[in-house]
């Protein structure tokens, strides 16, 4: 078999109820010329005996196992393996249209391709409750342009994924790029820091990717890291780099630091971490500098959004955790 065009990547982890349909998907690609990397990340279910068989049923699949070290570990194991000329990133729980390669590769010259995404809500036993389909506007960036051309792709958090896009491998390669050990936030900042070496981006105005999310399920990781607000501040300082313009990066970062503060409350609800645990971290966004520079480029609108801005802005968590529930539920 020669060298594939593109090389998939899927970590997996007690994967064994959702890898079948996530390979499936795959295997239906229009694109024949790929490689799957399933990466076993130290499940305890049969995961690993499940695509062991994949693999011995297709040689475009090889079958990877490591000890349990989380999803960047997983994906930085299958880079080292890596023959394609591309690289995509699938989740194990996740799947993608049959011509997702292939509408990826319609032009092989461009650094970084981003499609549209679709968020397909199920039932614990997969019957499908809903689907809502986002997509960006089709454009062409390269460093002849103005980066700010990208911005509504940013600002939409089309860049935040690393599942919807298809990367060049040499640049990584060339550049040494792996993604970092954090639980949340590792695939945003792998992709910005890839768009440091990038010459060019295409964004497909068609959604090819199906985020699973089950219902009642949490998304995201169970615990909340101690460094979280660390890790969305070199996000925020990687950005400006990028954009080369402050408040155009912060302007992008409040809907990060904002996301961060429901994640709280999400845990709060979960049970996962106690009010006054997740106030006392939640006053450290207080008085960080760039949640501050965020909050000061970013402007509400509606009357709603005002208030629990200025609550937000002063600090005053207790407030508009109160009243966030209020008025969201």
């Amino acid at each position: 078999m020669g060298s594939p065009i593109v090389t998939i990547i899927v970590p997996v982890f007690n994967s064994a109820t959702t890898i079948n349909r996530c390979v499936s998907s795959v295997k239906r690609q229009t694109i024949k010329n790929w490689e799957l990397l399933l990466v076993d990340n130290g499940s305890s279910d049969n995961s690993y005996e499940l695509i062991s068989e994949f693999a011995k049923e297709d040689d475009r699949i090889r079958a990877l196992r490591e000890l349990k070290s989380g999803v960047s570990s997983a994906r930085n194991t299958a880079l080292n393996f890596a023959r394609g000329q591309y690289i995509c990133f699938v989740d194990s729980d996740d799947e993608v249209e049959n011509d997702y390669l292939e509408y990826l590769l319609k032009d092989p010259k461009t650094d970084l391709t981003v499609c549209g995404y679709f968020v397909d809500t199920e039932t614990t036993d997969g019957k499908k409750i809903n689907s809502q389909m986002f997509i960006s506007e089709k454009l062409q960036w390269d460093k002849k342009v103005t980066n700010s051309l990208l911005i509504p792709v940013f600002e939409k958090g089309f860049m935040h994924l690393c599942c919807n896009k298809l990367f060049r491998r040499d640049i990584i390669e060339n550049n040494h790029i792996r993604f970092q050990y954090y639980p949340v936030n590792e695939d945003y900042l792998f992709t910005l820091t890839f768009l440091q070496y990038a010459n060019s981006v295409s964004i497909l105005d068609k959604a090819l990717y199906h985020w699973i999310r089950v219902e009642g399920n949490a998304t995201g990781v169970k615990s909340i890291p101690d460094n979280l607000l660390d890790i969305y501040n070199s996000s925020h300082l990687q950005c400006r780099a990028f954009f080369n313009d402050d408040k155009i990066a912060d302007r992008i970062a409040y809907f990060s630091y904002e996301m961060i503060i429901y994640k709280y409350y999400e845990a709060i609800e979960k049970g996962r971490i106690s009010k006054q645990e997740a106030y006392n971290k939640l006053d450290e966004f207080t008085h960080n500098y760039l949640v501050k520079d965020a909050y000061k480029s970013y402007k509400p609108t509606s009357k709603g959004e005002r208030l629990l801005y200025g609550l937000m802005k002063m600090g005053l968590y207790k407030t508009h955790y109160f009243i966030s529930q209020k008025i969201l539920k």
